[in-house]
């Protein structure tokens, strides 16, 4: 929770405003209006303002201005004294991002403002309807390629970015001419599920819920006014209807902050969406009535038409610009960034849609992932995940996998044809996969014939010769997803503390790391990977930093290295109502609880720290005894303990989801992660984290944001976190939102497709242009056990 203790600034405190360069005109006092402030998405109506940008903001009002609370303006304004310079803060809708984002800044610079809260929109999962049909229109998400609505006998393409645009803007326009406010929900469903999207869409921008609100309204520089119920045009609306959305939402705010409301913003603001009724309702019950008319202020100020300006997402500099501008300079420079929009929103819209899904035939472009298997997994669901996100863009993307597939699977299974000739003595000589022969022979397969890509995920779970990835990448554009450490080793999956991976490998501390080996090849294993590399083609994807700055210091740093983070399913991975999933698990309602998931059990996982999170836990209990703890993804024989409910590994990807949502925090002490899917999956689901300091963990879980981060293995600084969060329930409240709102706008699916384009793009590129060739081997320098028949035939197609 944003911390409270900076109190307003007294009338004799403020500030005298800096001289301006501009006319007095510049001078005129102004009510600034915003409505979001967060990291800017999709933004059609230019109504969101980032953080830096609304810092830089209130820095120059606290710099060159008189920033003061609306009701005092107002009330110099009735006493016929307007204050040249003077400024008022205000916020339209009520988002959740005015309290998460926007009131830490007005207390850092000590600005006053007030908030106009929707009170129907209070604590729901649509939010908006505008925000939802920006999402589904503009975010590049997949869409059949025409839409029709037969009852307004219309219909739209939906191919290109600028047929989505087009009709998005027309179909935005067709709602608020067409449905009363109270059609808006019922229309905007149909349209979901018309364009095949799951129903209950949660809006991508959340909105105030009580809590929050309440929160928000307790500090002392906030005033909260009410903006209607529905957020519709209250012109459209009879004279009895007007009065109930003024009434009944100025008497919900009142019962529940226990303080007067004293000003209405009218929805949408133009001169056209209230009328003289509700004006002289305004009138009689003493409400100031403020509108979006995009001017200063001026004596006579009527108070049932105050005018705002509504402030874009403009650097400091250019906002100070705007600010001593007289009004003619502000329209102007409103005009330029309006006309921006659109080109704007296709630039971005045109960079998420698939660009590669066809080729110039009009065929669809295929893909070929080669892998260990699908669905099981970490790395099996981010793989599965991104051949489904990549068919709903139109590829023909398809998985090869060494291992039989589970059922309901279509992954393709080849044949890893171990030698049984070479197999022992490679097993003898911890020469790790150098048996296998099927990998070779991959070329002569129709899914490898027939790709126009190949994208190699795990490679090292005991099914692929290394020395394929050469032959390979010589023949077809390929793209390389490592999920861990292993490519760049000599042998282990994670490294720990040893760094012998940059020099050569050599005298391994611990060859029982998986995958293992009975005696040290590591310093072979090794040579040969370089080897390899030296005369492979090859783009390489990591998804977490942490790791990509590992790449680039190894023996794979001489190709090029980007990051995309794993992905889930957001609109799967959503939060669930906390008492139904407690009451469908089993779970006490009223109990703490926290959880882990993890392959057999995150108190069983030694890998997962498990022996951490046992001590956390019995130090949690000094102060919580009643405390539970979910135990997610374990054998069906896992040991019963006290205050401990098992629930073992599922598939059921909705009572996964379910199962984040029943609890309060989510504990992670893994010892060795890059991206774990299971904080992306817990984030997704509101749900904040503790983690130790792990790999890519801290790139997930924004520190004081949506979790916290304790320094590796220090369970004193986890325990102490996590009572930190568990004492502070707004706190937690804080994260969960954030946590969802980051998920949103980090993990989707459909962002991921997007960005591995960008990748495939330019390995499609460098293969036609032959920017980097894939040279053969020097003679003599492949060892004897690898110069199989089937490697040699593989080696000559590379002329």
């Amino acid at each position: 929770m944003p911390a409270h203790s900076c109190t307003p600034v007294r009338p004799d405190e403020r500030r005298a405003p800096a001289a301006s360069s501009s006319g007095a005109d510049s001078q005129a006092p102004l009510i600034l209006v915003y409505h979001r402030v967060a990291e800017p998405g999709v933004d059609n109506q230019l109504l969101c303002v980032s953080p830096a940008n609304f810092d830089a903001q209130l820095a120059v009002l606290a710099r060159t201005r008189r920033p003061v609370p609306l009701m005092e303006l107002l009330d110099e304004a009735r006493s016929g004294r307007l204050v040249p310079g003077s400024v008022a803060v205000t916020f339209d809708d009520g988002y959740a991002d005015n309290y998460l984002n926007a009131l830490p800044l007005l207390e850092k610079h000590s600005i006053p403002a007030t908030v106009f809260v929707t009170t129907g929109r209070v604590g729901t999962a649509e939010g908006f309807w505008g925000d939802i049909l920006e999402d589904i229109f503009l975010t590049g998400r997949p869409l059949p390629p025409r839409l029709e609505i037969p009852q307004w006998e219309r219909s739209w393409p939906l191919t290109t970015a600028e047929e989505r645009l087009r009709a998005h803007d027309e179909i935005r326009y067709e709602l608020k001419i067409r449905l009363p406010h109270d059609g808006f929900p019922e229309m905007v469903s149909w349209l979901q599920k018309t364009l095949g999207m799951p129903g209950g869409h949660v809006s991508p921008n959340p909105v105030l819920d009580q809590d929050e609100l309440c929160r928000l309204a307790a500090s002392p520089l906030i005033t909260i006014g009410s903006h209607g119920i529905s957020h519709c045009r209250l012109s459209l609306l009879d004279d009895a209807a007007q009065a109930r959305e003024v009434a009944e939402s100025i008497e919900w705010l009142e019962a529940r902050l226990h303080r007067p409301v004293e000003c209405f913003a009218y929805p949408y603001g133009t001169p056209d969406c209230y009328s003289e009724e509700l004006r002289r309702l305004l009138r009689e019950r003493e409400i100031a009535g403020i509108a979006n008319v995009q001017a200063s202020l001026c004596l006579p100020l009527p108070l049932q038409d105050v005018p705002r300006r509504l402030v874009r997402n403009w650097d400091g500099p250019a906002f100070a610009a705007w600010l001593d501008a007289d009004d003619a300079g502000r329209d102007a420079l409103e005009r330029k960034t309006v006309s921006r929009r659109a080109p704007d929103i296709l630039r971005g819209l045109s960079r998420r849609l698939p660009r590669l899904a066809q080729k110039a035939d009009g065929s669809p472009m295929r893909v070929t992932h080669i892998t260990t298997l699908v669905g099981q997994g970490g790395a099996a669901k981010s793989t599965q995940r991104l051949i489904a996100a990549q068919r709903a863009r139109g590829y023909d993307s398809r998985a090869m996998v060494g291992l039989v597939p589970p059922p309901g699977h279509d992954a393709c299974r080849f044949d890893p044809q171990e030698d049984p000739e070479l197999a022992e003595a490679c097993r003898r000589e911890g020469l790790l996969y150098y048996a296998f022969q099927g990998s070779h022979r991959l070329h002569a397969h129709p899914l490898v014939q027939d790709a126009d890509l190949l994208h190699f995920q795990n490679l090292h779970g005991g099914f692929f010769n290394p020395f394929s990835l050469s032959g390979l990448s010589a023949l077809k554009p390929c793209v390389w997803t490592l999920r861990d450490m292993q490519s760049i080793t000599g042998a282990c999956a994670h490294s720990f503390a040893c760094e012998r991976w940059k020099e050569g490998c050599g005298d391994c501390p611990d060859l029982g790391i998986y995958p293992g080996l009975p005696v040290d090849s590591t310093a072979r294993l090794w040579r040969d990977k370089k080897l390899v590399y030296e005369h492979s083609r090859l783009h390489i994807v990591t998804p977490s930093e942490w790791l990509a700055q590992k790449v680039r210091q190894s023996i794979l740093g001489m190709h090029p290295v980007t990051t995309i983070t794993n992905a889930t399913d957001t609109d799967v991975f959503r939060p669930r109502d906390r008492a139904e999933a407690r009451a469908r698990l089993g779970l006490p309602q009223d109990a703490v609880v926290l959880g882990a998931v993890a392959h057999g059990g995150p108190l069983e996982n030694a890998w997962k720290g498990g022996a951490y999170t046992v001590a956390a836990l019995e130090a949690l209990r000094a102060a919580c005894p009643d405390l539970v703890f979910a135990n997610v993804g374990c054998r069906d024989d896992a040991p019963v303990r006290p205050g401990v409910v098992n629930i073992p590994h599922t598939g059921d990807e909705d009572l996964l989801a379910t199962i984040y949502s029943a609890l309060d925090l989510f504990i992670y002490t893994s010892l060795a992660d890059t991206c774990p899917l299971v904080v992306i999956e817990a984030l997704s689901c509101g749900l904040p984290a503790v983690s130790f300091a792990t790999g890519g963990v801290p790139e997930l879980v924004r520190h004081g944001t949506d979790g916290l981060i304790t320094p590796y293995k220090d369970v004193d600084a986890l325990v102490q976190a996590a009572s930190h969060l568990l004492e502070r329930p707004g706190l937690r409240a804080r994260m969960s939102r954030a946590a969802r709102e980051g998920a949103l706008a980090r993990f989707r699916l459909d962002h991921l497709a997007a960005k591995y384009e960008a990748v495939y793009a330019e390995a499609v590129r460098e293969a036609a242009g032959k920017a980097r060739r894939c040279p053969p081997f020097p003679p003599h320098a492949v060892p004897e056990v690898i110069r199989t028949p089937a490697f040699l035939e593989l080696e000559k197609l590379k002329h």
